[in-house]
């Protein structure tokens, strides 16, 4: 748990959890401004193989980082909620996909992401989700949920890299600020909802995995 303290000016990253299958992180109500370029407030990633999750990104500011949150690779089920970004100079989020030697072909790319009621203000960017990177590389990613976010940035608010083979099953909805998406054509299984851009395909689909909070946390008294 990384709870109410200040990052400023660090030499890398605020939070690094680039560790061998770390789970159940809960990073809240801090304030990230690391100044490094190159660098982010919270690194996520796995360098050997094995799902880092779930983990919940929480009630943070950032403010002044080239990048707020950077996934690497392997990371599972991460959930950014009700976070406040200011002049990222990159991207409030950006996470690569991933192929694992274990998993199943239709599971490749599927973070199952949950991202919801942040606010970017003044930023270069939205999310950029997908493309290659990481030890296990793919060019998608599979399991999204996307609403009720402001982005007031200059160029594209939501990147979901790949083809229509690579991402799917993902939902968006209720955004609003800037309307520049960019999405792969359509197949069957995705979901793209009411927008601030005025598309509009098929309508919320909750999962399981989109829970907000982990079941230990009701029990957290500090």
């Amino acid at each position: 748990m990384v709870r109410n303290s200040i990052f400023l000016k660090n030499q890398t990253y605020g939070v690094n959890e680039h560790g061998k299958g770390s789970r159940h992180l809960l990073v809240e109500n801090n304030y990230f401004s690391v100044g490094t370029p190159n660098r982010a407030g919270v690194l996520l990633g796995n360098e050997s193989w094995g799902f880092s999750g779930p983990m919940i990104i929480r009630n943070n500011t950032f403010e002044d980082n080239d990048r707020d949150i950077h996934i690497t690779q392997n990371s599972y089920e991460v959930r950014m909620l009700d976070n406040i970004s200011r002049r990222n100079g990159r991207q409030f989020l950006r996470a690569s996909g991933w192929a694992g030697p274990d998993t199943e072909p239709e599971y490749y790319g599927s973070m199952r992401m949950t991202i919801a009621r942040n606010k970017i203000y003044e930023g270069k960017s939205g999310l950029s989700l997908g493309g290659q990177g990481g030890i296990y590389p793919f060019g998608g990613v599979r399991d999204l949920a996307i609403f009720e976010n402001v982005f007031q940035v200059d160029s594209d608010a939501i990147v979901l890299n790949g083809d229509s083979n690579q991402t799917k099953r993902f939902q968006v909805w209720d955004n609003t600020g800037s309307s520049s998406y960019k999405r792969p054509d359509w197949v069957s299984g995705d979901y793209w909802a009411s927008n601030a851009d005025g598309a509009s395909y098929g309508s919320r689909n909750d999962q399981p995995w989109m829970s907000e909070q982990f079941a230990w946390e009701a029990f957290d008294r500090y």
